[in-house]
């Protein structure tokens, strides 16, 4: 059994023009949110009032950084990941999001 591959121009430039504009879209995005800079570093803790191990400026020195370094930074020269590794790694945390 033979396959044919019949070329039509006009589904190529279709599919072309589709995957364009979804790079378009990636880049367009990915530019946006590396412009973004932190304002403000806010630290919510859940229980406060049965919490007696933690406390904000214990978490402020498990994120291993400068709050006042941070504000005005981008996001795209935070690395995210590192930062909530670094809080995670307490074993009196449960859950961090960043």
């Amino acid at each position: 059994m033979k396959l044919k591959f019949k070329f039509d121009l006009k589904r190529e430039i279709k599919i072309g023009a589709a995957l364009l504009v979804v790079v378009l879209f990636i880049a367009f995005t990915e530019r946006r949110q590396g412009n973004i800079s932190i304002n403000d570093v806010s630290i919510k803790i859940e229980n406060t009032n049965e919490n007696h191990f933690l406390e904000e400026a214990d978490i402020l020195h498990l994120m291993q950084l400068n709050p006042e370094n941070l504000k005005g930074a981008e996001m795209g020269e935070v690395d995210l990941k590192v930062i909530e590794r670094n809080i995670k790694a307490e074993p009196f945390i449960r859950d961090a999001e960043l």
